[in-house]
């Protein structure tokens, strides 16, 4: 993979993110036709071991996007934000930084890059 540090954990995320949307397409698709499937003669125990996989997938991905911890080398949004140069955003990066904020009530003058989004995740994670 090319690209940077940030790159490679960005593109890692949107795989992470794309395998969440799966899980979740998957359990509500068996939720939604179970009747239909049944009546195509799906076994209910094979239909709910799927959504029981799905569903335990769904949990250990929504862990992985949002886990922060110092000893491994992950790909979650704390440790992408961490990845981020330091420093004070140019114009165009803080206003773009100040409308993503503004829709997770993070209202706070923007400063330094990570430190502010971190503070607009912790604002996220609060609600």
């Amino acid at each position: 993979m090319i690209g940077t540090d940030t790159d490679k954990k960005h593109t890692a995320l949107a795989v992470l993110v794309y395998e969440l949307r799966q899980d979740i397409d998957l359990y509500r698709l068996i939720g939604l036709n179970a009747k239909q499937l049944k009546e195509k003669g799906v076994s209910k125990n094979l239909l709910g071991h799927i959504q029981s996989l799905a569903h335990r997938s769904i949990a250990v991905c929504v862990c992985k996007i949002f886990e922060d911890s110092n000893r491994y080398e992950l790909n979650s949004i704390p440790r992408i934000i961490e990845s981020l140069p330091t420093g004070k955003p140019n114009k165009r990066q803080e206003q773009k930084l100040s409308e993503f904020a503004m829709r997770y009530k993070n209202s706070s003058m923007v400063n330094e890059t990570q430190a502010y989004l971190r503070d607009t995740l912790d604002t996220f994670k609060g609600r």
